[in-house]
């Protein structure tokens, strides 16, 4: 069949002028937007699993494919957008469905504004939360500690003993543990202040060039595998207090009280913790070392009457608020607490005086808050305790300590 020129041009019209979406500037032919076909999510809906999306790529102008941008999210939340075709399930969305979503591009960076779904989204989270997980069960998986001075690590000569420095040689791989805990830190200094101790904080995360001991904790996080998972131990609270003579100060103390500064000061921990297939585990702060005992004898904390202030109001003047703040934070988001501060009350209660308590644990001059090594020893002691209760639902973090 003949066509004339004016046909011919006519028909190369209407052919590039159907479904097409871009014109390239150089050479006025206009390119088509890809799509995809075949969507499915292949992998182990676990926590900690890898997940894949494949899909077949088509261009109707056999360009290759570019810079796809895939979306995984659960009902509620996006949990990665990248080009990347994998995703690994972070902790903290069991019994959430999981479902994932491309726009394709194509190699001239044209993108389709069609969203693609997986044909078999929405699939539903398993996993064990209270880290009873058998199969992904490791001795040598990295902790990090942070919190105060009566955490902290100390150099010779001083007296001075944080639990987190004696906790440390209870793990099987004492080399994993990092105890960040900085004297002077609450909930809301230790984001971003270094100015007491260079390497103790927690920081933005941005790539920094400086030695690991001079880094903040977040980008020590960032740069671990925490692939098989981690521990992030947490104790804030006696730098965030205020009342008894402590006055409210906008660099270090928080109000406590779900949904206040402190919730909002530790969910940030808790939270990107969990983002890095990390364990938070919340630890009430340890008592000053103060006697109490109610009249008839009781040592514990809920034997007190309701007229007799417990120790932790003797510290703080705000009815204990801190330590309970961090129960209902625990509880509220699914994640292990371990309470000092009642395991610790408890203990001093069994002794006849404040001065016998500081005879025994107190690093010296009369102080009632930092401790010796053999009080830090055993405030590091009530940790594993806590942790290796039957009740904790903390069995794979008591495994991490030696027998």
């Amino acid at each position: 069949m003949y066509y004339n020129k004016k046909t011919i041009l006519f028909l190369v019209f209407i052919a590039l002028g159907s479904g097409c979406s871009n014109v390239d500037s150089n050479t006025n032919i206009k390119n088509n937007a890809p799509i995809v076909s075949d969507i499915f999510i292949e992998g182990t809906v676990q926590t900690a699993k890898t997940l894949t999306l494949n899909y077949i790529f088509h261009d109707e102008d056999d360009d290759s494919e570019g810079n796809s941008t895939i979306v995984w999210s659960t009902q509620s939340t996006e949990l990665q957008r990248a080009s990347t075709k994998t995703f690994v399930i972070p902790k903290g969305h069991v019994g959430e469905t999981i479902s994932a979503y491309i726009y394709p591009e194509d190699a001239h960076g044209l993108k389709s504004t069609i969203k693609y779904n997986a044909s078999n989204n929405l699939q539903s989270i398993i996993g064990i939360e209270d880290d009873n997980n058998e199969n992904n069960f490791s001795t040598s998986l990295p902790i990090w500690i942070i919190g105060d001075s009566t955490v902290s690590d100390y150099q010779e000569p001083s007296s001075y003993r944080g639990w987190g420095q004696l906790l440390k040689p209870m793990f099987k791989n004492a080399d994993r543990v990092d105890n960040r805990a900085r004297s002077g830190a609450s909930s809301k200094s230790y984001v971003n202040s270094e100015r007491y101790n260079p390497g103790r904080f927690w920081g933005d995360g941005e790539t920094l060039s400086k030695p690991n001991n001079k880094k903040g904790l977040k980008q020590i996080i960032l740069e671990t595998n925490t692939t098989n998972g981690g521990y992030l131990l947490i104790q804030f609270g006696h730098n965030d207090r205020y009342g008894n003579g402590r006055v409210y100060s906008e660099e270090n103390t928080t109000v406590p009280g779900i949904g206040n500064e402190f919730d909002e000061k530790l969910m940030q921990y808790v939270k990107f913790a969990k983002e890095h297939n990390i364990t938070p585990i919340l630890i009430t702060p340890v008592s000053i070392m103060y006697y109490n005992r109610n009249e008839n004898g009781g040592h514990t904390v809920s034997e007190l009457p309701d007229d007799t202030p417990s120790l932790w109001e003797k510290m703080t003047g705000k009815e204990g608020d801190w330590p309970e703040t961090m129960r209902k934070i625990a509880k509220r988001e699914k994640i292990s607490l371990l309470d000092l501060t009642k395991k610790s009350i408890e203990h001093f209660s069994a002794f006849e005086s404040d001065e016998e308590i500081i005879n025994v644990y107190s690093r010296g001059e009369n102080d009632k808050t930092h401790f010796n090594e053999k009080g830090a020893k055993k405030m590091a002691q009530f940790i594993k305790e806590l942790a290796c209760d039957s009740d904790s639902g903390n069995t794979n973090f008591c495994k991490q300590f030696l027998e």
